[in-house]
């Protein structure tokens, strides 16, 4: 497939959605408090922006519903229904939009 003709955010077929791991980890345990594992996790549904470092000194934004989360990486839903998944270890900085 030719990369320039390919976008990833383009309607599939629903048995070629993301297939989530079962988790092994409980992000409530003590080796979590705190994490933003365990803030992400306890906020699954809602929108947010996280800013990732994606390599030395370049930050990357993204912005989504919060869809999964591990120990390992953050899964994301696009308003377009596109997933984008991070490490969870690169996360410097997460915005919660204002709730009044």
């Amino acid at each position: 497939m030719e990369n320039s003709r390919y976008d990833p955010c383009q309607p599939k077929p629903e048995n070629d959605c993301v297939h989530y791991p079962t988790p092994r980890q409980n992000l409530d345990e003590e080796a979590y408090a705190g994490s933003f594992q365990q803030l992400l996790s306890h906020n699954i549904g809602k929108f947010v922006s996280i800013e990732y470092l994606a390599s030395f000194n370049e930050f990357r934004t993204v912005s989504g519903y919060i869809e999964n989360v591990s120990n390992r990486y953050i899964m994301l839903r696009t308003k377009n229904n596109c997933r984008i998944a991070g490490d969870a270890w690169a996360i410097k900085l997460v915005t919660f939009p204002c709730c009044d």
